[in-house]
């Protein structure tokens, strides 16, 4: 029977074990602060200034000669990848799962397209590709997916030089669904807001819902619709929304419909460009027709010589607008009916995206803005939204402070597979296939035949599904708005070019519809599942990175070394060191550790023949 005993040579031996074990603890600790702390001031520094066009040139031509030398490895790793996935036992079919036909052009990036794939794949659904590629013989690296059950390949592209070209691509859409029978269809090539793409699907959307006809089935479609692809496919549209929320904040660059000025003499252009410069203002551009001319904020005399060639007069009034400079960043918003489920704010750096801290002020600042603007859509909305920001920061005697303005809103998904992001479609997936199934075939409106009279306005009703903005909550926020028409002009109503549908409309104006409280608003607080996890950092692609942080600056190094140049190599590895070793920091756009197949084909043999 063994004994034990404890004496004072065992507690001292256990003290020096627990205090060698918090050394090591402060020393991995001071590393990756280290780490951390160079990675970033790297990032910055790339971000702000970028690289020579003929550095690029030169690493752009290495890179592929090193990736010629590693295709044999490739295409020896592929097969063995390919076994694996023939061997591991098939996922079980889950018993709500659906058929999803994903259709892609080859200007949809692979890690969206991959992405929406295995969020879909691990919800349970079969997931089918319809791509067109970019290269006529060589598979996209998305068919070495796991996730996607069947591949169908398109032979034309949702866009091109002969006007039938956006026909004919319908026609293949609507074979591939034909011959799948999907319960939902989801055009990836509109991600991004393509117009072309915006078409073929509204073409498509009316006779796959009904299900009458020829096509004997019903199918829907996951696009934007009403209110949503108003402001996703129009700036003007998106600044109109903005304007109605009453929130304090100008959509900067809409045009004339959205905080923008219009002149018609050069007195005015005169006017605006000295009231902005009192109030801070520097940068302004006139635009009409196409034509946009930037005033900066340099010497007046430039301004003032560049004003005299300006053909501008009551008949051809011109639009000038702010060019509001910043830093630019993307928030990223899953909207499922009507309620947001997935919220994330980044900035695009070289090789990835850097998402912002929830602690962070304006992290706070993007969130109210979104909660608002979400709060203002239908009941039904089920989309996945990408608002661009640009951030103006200026210094006050008290410090400093920020100023948020949207640009823009697209339709566009985070290329990320992990929670909240991948559940998020997930379940706007299952709401679109819901509102499909309650929904039932749309009739005709009813009419009068006997008379040919009109119908009378208690016989027209309004559907549920009509899109009405909701009345939101106020909220307060610094904005830098644009001047108004100069009282001096003899026609401030008028507006150069033709009316355009306004969206205002939809927002109530009746001052007896008061806005809600905040805490009152169904939609006003996000869910603390929503946010994305404290430990992410960001997402990125690990062969820019190694381009952008580690190549780029050895090649700079060489030919003329110098401490500034070492400092940036050593910065380069911390921030290469950052997303390799940091466990959960990081994460790869497209290297997943069980589907290793897309990432593969791509870097090892498609780059070595597009470079």
């Amino acid at each position: 029977m063994a004994s034990f005993s404890f004496s004072l040579f065992n507690i001292a031996s256990l003290t020096a074990a627990l205090r060698i074990m918090d050394l090591l603890s402060f020393a991995r600790s001071t590393a990756t602060a280290v780490i951390t702390h160079h990675s970033r001031q790297a990032a910055t520094r790339r971000r702000r200034r970028p690289s020579p066009q003929t550095l690029s040139r030169t690493t752009t031509a290495a890179l592929r000669i090193l990736l010629f030398f590693t295709l044999p490895l490739a295409l020896t790793i592929l097969p063995l990848i390919r076994a694996s996935q023939l061997l591991r036992p098939a996922q079980k079919p889950h018993p709500s799962g659906h058929t999803i036909l994903l259709t892609a052009s080859p200007t949809t990036p692979t890690p969206t397209v991959l992405s929406l794939a295995r969020a879909l794949h691990a919800a349970g659904h079969a997931v089918i590709l319809a791509r067109t590629g970019p290269l006529p013989l060589l598979p996209t690296p998305a068919r070495f997916s796991a996730s996607i059950a069947r591949h169908i390949r398109l032979a034309s592209r949702p866009h091109g030089d002969d006007v039938d070209a956006a026909a004919l691509y319908e026609h293949e859409i609507l074979g591939a669904i034909l011959r799948c029978r999907p319960a939902l269809w989801i055009p990836c090539e509109a991600f991004g807001s393509a117009p072309s793409a915006f078409d073929a699907a509204d073409a498509l959307r009316e006779d796959l819902q009904r299900g009458t006809g020829a096509l004997r089935l019903r199918c829907g479609v996951v696009a934007p619709g009403g209110v949503v692809a108003g402001c996703v496919g129009d700036r003007a549209a998106f600044g109109e929304v903005v304007a109605g929320l009453r929130c304090g904040v100008a959509v900067a660059g809409a045009g004339a419909g959205a905080g923008a000025v219009v002149v018609r003499r050069r007195g005015e252009v005169h006017a605006v460009v000295h009231a902005g410069r009192r109030e801070g203002k520097r940068v302004w551009v006139v635009e009409r027709e196409g034509r946009a001319v930037l005033l900066d904020g340099g010497e007046l005399n430039e301004v003032y010589e560049r004003v005299a060639r300006l053909d501008v007069s009551e008949e051809r009034p011109w639009a000038m607008r702010e060019v509001v400079e910043g830093e630019g960043y993307t928030a990223h918003v899953v909207v499922v009916s009507g309620g947001l489920r997935a919220f994330a704010v980044a900035s695009a750096e070289a090789g990835g995206r850097r998402f912002l801290e929830a602690t962070a002020p304006l992290h706070g600042s993007v969130l109210s803005f979104v909660e608002a603007f979400v709060a203002a859509l239908p009941d039904d909305t089920c989309a996945p939204l990408a608002i661009d920001f640009t951030v103006q920061t200026r210094a006050t005697e008290t410090g400093t402070t920020s100023r948020i303005h949207p640009t823009r809103c697209s339709w566009d998904v985070l290329p990320i597979s992990i929670p909240p992001f991948s559940t998020a479609m997930a379940e706007l997936v299952e709401a679109s296939y819901q509102a499909l199934s309650s929904t039932p075939p749309p009739s005709s409106p009813p009419t009068n035949h006997s008379n040919g009279a009109p119908l009378s306005p208690k016989d027209i009703h309004t559907p549920p599904s009509s899109p009405t903005l909701k009345p939101v909550n106020r909220f307060i926020t610094s904005s830098a708005a644009l001047l108004p028409t100069p009282p001096s002009s003899p026609s401030r109503s008028r507006c150069s070019g033709s009316p355009r549908p306004s969206l205002r409309q939809h927002i109530p104006q009746d001052p007896s519809t008061a806005p809600q409280e905040h805490a009152d608003s169904k939609h006003a607080s996000t869910p603390a599942d929503a946010l994305l996890p404290q430990s992410l950092i960001g997402v990125h692609s690990l062969p820019h990175t190694v381009f952008a942080y580690v190549l780029l600056p050895l090649l700079a190094l060489l030919p003329w070394p110098s401490r500034k140049g070492l400092v940036d190599v050593v910065q380069g590895w911390a921030v290469l060191a950052e997303r390799m070793v940091l466990p959960g920091a990081w994460v790869e756009e497209v290297w997943e550790r069980g589907d290793a197949g897309p990432w593969v084909w791509e870097w090892g043999v498609l780059k070595v023949g597009r470079g």
